[in-house]
């Protein structure tokens, strides 16, 4: 089962080599490039609760969070 398929940031559609799932400042989480996280992430850490980063691949590893 792939837990992740290759996305696109939900802000600007982008496919980013890293893709952040995260927490943003209108509420809702969001699939998001680093450069959009930076200005619509809600926070700039990662963790439980906040964001965490992948591999924008298939079965891509999670990096942080």
């Amino acid at each position: 089962m792939s837990l992740l398929k290759e996305k696109k940031c939900d802000f600007c559609g982008c496919k980013p080599p890293v893709i952040i799932d995260g927490c943003t400042k209108g509420g809702p989480w969001a699939w998001m490039c680093e450069e959009c996280w930076s200005r619509y992430g809600l926070f700039d850490t990662f963790g439980v609760g906040k964001a965490q980063s992948f591999v924008n691949e298939d079965d891509g590893p999670k990096l942080q969070g």
